[in-house]
């Protein structure tokens, strides 16, 4: 469905974990609720789709920027989505239920993620 409006949700969140472990277990995490579009180690952005509603067929796209930081990893979430006649929120709806899918990983990893 074409929507008349988007909507964007923005957020960022700091593991104490490798930078390599956090990717792994956020594109994990991603292929769960969505699907992964692109993947850049170089840059650390990861890009995709989260699934929201499956009679209506409506996703919201996902940015996903990863930086090593002193301490941890620094992950800012960006979502955006079309806003139908029954979609409403539906950027902060996906940012949710991606975060709630990483929130049932370990974030911890083996170290051999090759990310």
């Amino acid at each position: 469905m074409v929507g008349y409006r988007s909507s964007i949700a923005d957020q960022t969140v700091v593991y104490n974990a490798p930078a390599a472990d956090v990717a792994q277990e956020v594109m994990n995490a991603l292929k769960s609720v969505g699907s992964v579009k692109k993947v850049s180690r170089e840059t650390g952005v990861i890009s995709g789709k989260i699934r929201l509603a499956a009679w209506t067929g409506s996703s919201a796209k996902v940015m996903i920027n990863i930086r090593q930081i002193d301490g941890g990893t620094q992950v800012n979430f960006q979502t955006e989505s079309d806003e139908g006649i029954v979609n409403t929120n539906s950027a902060d709806k996906a940012l949710m239920k991606l975060l709630e899918a990483i929130g049932k990983t370990s974030l911890k990893g083996s170290g051999g993620s090759g990310w």
